[in-house]
């Protein structure tokens, strides 16, 4: 029963860090083209945000991904399944 409520513990961290990405994505995005629209000269940040969340983003899923696999204790070949799934 553990083993189980782990692993759904597990899959509910991966809906929520996708669901949350998702957001931070549509949000830096719609705030970019508002930006765009508004002021005619933009800041360094300000042309490249969605480009440095985005590849924040690809940094740190990878490896929440992997201590959220390590909860969920599968084989290792099963685990590494999982990983590259998601």
């Amino acid at each position: 029963a553990v083993l189980i409520s782990l692993r759904i513990l597990a899959n509910i961290l991966v809906l929520l860090s996708l669901a949350g990405s998702i957001y931070i994505i549509y949000f830096v995005v719609d705030r970019s083209q508002k930006l765009e629209q508004e002021k005619p000269e933009l800041t360094l940040w300000e042309k490249n945000e969605v480009s440095v969340v985005v590849s924040l983003i690809t940094m740190i899923a990878p490896s929440a991904f992997e201590l959220v696999a390590q909860l969920e204790m599968y084989h290792p070949r099963t685990s590494l399944r999982f990983q590259l799934a998601r």
